[in-house]
């Protein structure tokens, strides 16, 4: 007995423990979960240092997964950690990679180290310019990556950050702000055609056709290479980290190592903040007087052990605090429900209009958005992303359903929520509320009416697996085809080829191809042909 009363002080002091601790701010997780050499591009890289570029050999891009074991969320926010090195050395396996990766994930965070293309001639300044903008291509194909598998790793697809650190702060910044058109002229054909050309910032490494922008970046002794690439509408936020007599990247602008022609111009974190500041995206520095360069290893000034310094511990909790403010901007207060009541019966008899929520809003944050969802027998109905505390829909839609079911009542909830808000102290939702939709007769309102125009409905669900529903309207009579294609063009399932009377129309997919076989996951096209009338819609079927 006596030891079931001691077991059960030390489960509430450590269920105390975890309550009071913050995600994404403390770490909340004891163990964690890590993946090697994850694949993530493929690019032609320089086999040794000092080399020119007429040889070169494709190499795999590998990253290091970390997460927390345990964790349970689905839609995380992602740390990619880029090591310094001068683009000339340095290891994804670096002990403040590792020491950051592991600390992130501890605090619920996707952390991703990343190795990335190093090497060039270090007497030659547009070498150094290629290599900056290789390991910029790189960190882009690794975005890219993560937003293609976002769903795999239960990624939160728009919130990405960057955390480099010297040669790494370079490419989280110029990864922001560098667009194609700013490309330098040396990353082109060069050396009398011996130095090939780089190509583009997003077609090296891999296909994948997604944003490489990330949320927001923490740059440790960085710099860029022109500031007239920051511009106004480039809505990055910044925190910047760099001792103001750094000898190795300037605080100020100049040359590294203070090495005049050997290695480009660049500015450091002082003017990049100032014109970050100077264009109201958010933007902090802290530059105190005596930072060595780094905060880890003989660049640090700890030769001896080869740890962190002081400064280790101070920049993880303004920069993690930064990340915080970014994900959570403020206190969310809960919406005040304004209409309609709670167990309310509408009667959309007449089977035309809109019908209306609106809710109230105590926060004064102009970017909130809303998400206006539907549950239960009502699920059919969309979710709206709206930026106004007012949301419709259409009642054709709610008649439509009640008469593909066959019913006069047709009840479910809905909620309001505000996306993307997980801090278990915020209060992120209004509702459920229940509704209920009926008419007196449902046949002969649906029946007495006819679309005025074509229109191709989108497909319900969507995501979906293995069945959907695609909705039609036909205003006319008149020969329908609807078919299925692959994002090749391929036709893979003929659904409708006849004649058909006007109405409202359904038809059913089962993911299965001309054969009845079953198909593979992904995004495919639904078209319909009415006459002249030709409508494509997107869907995705899930496995």
């Amino acid at each position: 007995m006596r030891n079931i009363f001691f077991q059960l002080i030390k489960l509430i002091l450590m269920f105390s423990f975890i309550i009071s601790q913050t995600r994404y701010k403390d770490e909340i997780f004891s163990e964690v979960i890590k993946t090697e050499d994850v694949v993530y591009g493929n690019a032609p890289d320089i086999p040794f240092n000092f080399a020119f570029e007429w040889f070169t050999a494709d190499i795999d891009l590998t990253m290091d997964i970390y997460e927390a074991d345990g964790d349970t969320l689905t839609n995380r926010p992602v740390i990619i950690f880029m090591h310094s090195g001068a683009f000339f050395e340095g290891s994804n396996e670096a002990d403040d990679m590792v020491e950051l990766s592991n600390s992130s994930a501890k605090m619920g965070y996707v952390a991703v180290s990343i190795a990335y293309r190093l090497g060039y001639n270090v007497f030659s300044s547009y070498s150094a310019e290629r290599a900056i903008y290789r390991a910029l291509q790189d960190v882009s194909a690794a975005v890219r990556y993560l937003r293609e598998h976002h769903s795999d790793y239960g990624i939160d697809y728009n919130n990405i950050f960057i955390w480099g650190s010297s040669a790494g702060a370079f490419s989280g910044i110029h990864l922001s702000y560098m667009e194609e058109e700013d490309r330098m002229q040396s990353t082109f054909v060069n050396n009398w055609g011996w130095d090939p050309d780089l190509g583009c910032i997003d077609c090296s490494g891999n296909d994948f056709d997604h944003n490489r922008k990330p949320r927001a970046v923490v740059a440790c002794w960085g710099g860029i290479f022109n500031l007239d690439w920051i511009n106004e509408g480039d809505e990055i936020p910044v925190i910047m980290f760099h001792g103001v007599a750094d000898s190795i990247v300037q605080f100020n602008e100049g040359f590294p190592f203070t090495n005049g022609y050997l290695l480009p111009w660049l500015y450091g974190s002082n003017p990049v903040h100032n014109r970050l500041d100077s264009l109201n995206i958010q933007t902090e520095l802290h530059a105190p007087e005596g930072m060595p360069h780094e905060y880890w290893g003989t660049f640090s000034g700890n030769w001896l052990e080869d740890g962190p310094n002081e400064n280790f511990a101070i920049i993880k909790e303004d920069a993690y605090s930064f990340l915080f403010d970014i994900l959570f901007p403020s206190q969310i207060e809960p919406l005040t429900l304004l209409s309609p009541p709670d167990q309310e019966v509408v009667d959309v008899t007449d089977g035309s209009g809109v019908y209306s929520f609106f809710w109230n809003d105590p926060n004064d944050i102009d970017t909130l958005n809303y998400e206006l969802i539907f549950d239960g027998d009502l699920g059919f109905l969309q979710a709206q992303t709206i930026n106004s505390a007012e949301a419709i829909i259409q009642i054709s839609d709610v008649i439509e359903r009640m008469y593909d079911l066959n019913i006069d009542s047709l009840t479910g909830s809905w909620r309001i929520e505000i996306p993307n808000i997980e801090y278990v102290g915020n209060q992120n939702q209004n509702g459920p509320f229940q509704i209920t939709f009926i008419s007196e007769n449902i046949l002969n309102t649906f029946n007495s009416k006819l679309p005025k125009n074509f229109s191709l409905k989108q497909n319900y669900p969507n995501p979906f697996n293995p069945n959907t529903s695609l909705r039609y309207d036909l205003p006319n009579d008149g020969l329908v085809n609807i078919a299925i294609y692959d994002m090749m063009g391929k036709i893979v399932k003929t659904l409708v080829n006849g004649s058909q009377t006007a109405g409202f129309k359904s038809v059913q997919w089962n993911a299965t191809n001309d054969r009845n076989e079953p198909v593979s996951a992904g995004l495919y096209l639904y078209t319909i042909q009415a006459g002249e009338f030709r409508q494509t819609k997107k869907m995705v079927l899930l496995k």
